[in-house]
């Protein structure tokens, strides 16, 4: 998580930033920051203020960045998310943002709370509206016009390249160095040997678009959340990456449990995408080559994990969604049916 700090000395840290911030001495809690559903990359905060100005009187979040991550992503975030929510997008709204990272140990944004709960309830109705609901939402932000988010990015001295694909590749191949995953350099090989050009017209793609960051209300999606990977990119960035997401992602069930839960899963993915295809054109080649972007990462997160606890790299503070030795198998096996590279983690 982004914070190690006790959520006491956040809440006490917090409010005393918040009362220079916004000049209001007198201002008090509500309700006190309480930790909710977070990311592998943040740490996140519910809370109310009183005696607040209009517009910081609701209910709003408080995002914390991991340490190590670079202050400027959180001011390309902020401002991403802000453009898109502009335009109509259920994005919630960013209030704040703090880059200093000393404040509470990492650089922070305070933003609206949006109603409604995750999309992901596995015994609920919505489970059988999910996939259409993913879809439609999705290709509506690839809808959004990018031209008033480069602007917006211009404003704030941010260049989008720096958060664009070959960042990402290249910071992949960075961590296989640091943590010297030899076994997973052929698959990162075939990645940089086989990168599409450019689009000529990107879109805003949101970079971890799954069903636990949606939240629904009413049955409709009332918000999209954690938009920490945003990027400008072809709408193939997004559905391959929710694809390899949906597919691998950790789910708390019983092992005994699993085979069901797969076919669920791989029939809920095969109606997002016929779903999104009918709205929306994709080059099937395109998404098969970033699922396989995605689930090298996934494999390259696992690896440093595991290469920190044998005492082979310096200790990570970021734990892994990607543990489990039958979830990384069919990883291996999935980006060896979409590259024809096999692949191989240090045991641990």
């Amino acid at each position: 998580m982004s914070s190690t700090r006790p959520d006491d000395e956040v809440a006490s840290s917090f409010l005393d930033y918040l009362r220079t911030a916004l000049d209001i001495p007198d201002l008090l809690y509500l309700d006190p920051p309480e930790r909710i559903l977070g990311s592998y990359d943040t740490a996140i905060y519910a809370f109310r203020l009183a005696n607040a100005p209009a517009g910081w009187s609701e209910p709003l979040i408080l995002r914390i960045l991991r340490g190590e991550t670079d202050a400027k992503r959180a001011r390309f975030e902020a401002t991403v998310q802000s453009s898109v929510a502009d335009q109509g997008y259920p994005a919630p709204r960013p209030l704040h943002l703090c880059e200093d990272k000393s404040v509470l140990g990492g650089a922070f944004i305070v933003m609206e709370r949006v109603p409604g709960r995750v999309m992901l309830q596995i015994f609920s109705p919505m489970l059988f509206r999910m996939s259409r609901l993913m879809a439609e939402s999705q290709a509506r932000l690839h809808d959004v016009d990018p031209a008033p988010v480069l602007r917006a990015l211009d404003t704030v001295e941010i260049d989008p390249k720096q958060y664009a694909l070959d960042s990402s590749i290249n910071e992949g191949a960075a961590e296989i160095d640091r943590a010297h995953l030899e076994d997973l350099r052929p698959a990162m090989n075939w990645l940089l040997q086989h990168r599409p050009p450019d689009p000529e017209r990107p879109v805003i793609c949101h970079g971890d678009f799954h069903p636990i960051n949606i939240l629904v209300d009413k049955g409709a999606v009332s918000g999209v959340i954690d938009w920490a990977n945003i990027a400008l990119a072809d709408p193939a960035y997004d559905v391959g990456a929710t694809i390899a997401i949906f597919s691998h992602g950790p789910v708390d069930l019983p092992s005994f449990a699993a085979s069901l839960v797969d076919a669920v899963r791989n029939r809920i993915i095969r109606r997002f995408r016929k779903r999104y295809e009918e709205l929306r054109p994709l080059d099937p080649d395109l998404v098969d080559y970033f699922e396989a972007l995605r689930s090298v990462g996934f494999l390259i997160e696992a690896g440093v994990n595991i290469q920190s606890q044998r005492g082979a790299i310096p200790p990570t503070d970021k734990p892994t969604a990607f543990a489990d030795p039958r979830q990384l198998r069919r990883i291996s096996e999935r980006i060896e049916d979409l590259t024809g590279v096999s692949t191989t983690l240090p045991s641990t």
